[in-house]
């Protein structure tokens, strides 16, 4: 590992990973996994309903973890840890838009307090080296 490893190799291979074990557990059937033989409208032609799974989870997942790491070292790690909760965020608002799911009293503090988590870590979002007061100098030595 270490710095030699790029972050999107991590990302791919810890995702490479899980779809293995889950192959594995599916095929074994420790894990039950039915998948009835339905047709669903996609994109204006009638699929098989894996293929709306199958690209969620190799499109969509893909390209969000692909995104998020090429995020991580412009917004910085911290900023980019609380923005990811955010998700949490946009999944209940869609469920209430789209589902009409009104959310409970105390998911709107949750959210409150992750919004406020966010601003808070951004405004401290400083680079560490802006935060030095000293200043190195090249010592003055004079001529012979």
């Amino acid at each position: 590992a270490g710095d030699q490893l790029p972050p999107l190799a991590l990302a791919a291979g810890g995702l490479l990973t899980g779809t293995l074990v889950m192959a594995v557990l599916v095929g074994t059937g420790v894990l039950p996994f039915a998948a009835p033989a339905i047709t669903v409208p996609m994109f204006g032609a009638e699929v098989p309903g894996i293929l709306p799974l199958l690209w969620v989870g190799g499109v969509a997942t893909t390209l969000g973890y692909a995104l998020g790491v090429i995020a991580v070292p412009l917004i910085g790690s911290r900023v980019a840890s609380f923005v990811g909760l955010s998700e949490v965020l946009f999944a209940l608002g869609f469920a209430w838009l789209l589902l009409g799911e009104t959310p409970a009293p105390v998911q709107f503090l949750g959210g409150a307090v992750l919004l406020a988590g966010v601003v808070l870590v951004r405004m401290d979002a400083t680079d560490p080296v802006e935060r030095r007061t000293e200043t190195a100098t090249i010592p003055v030595v004079p001529a012979p």
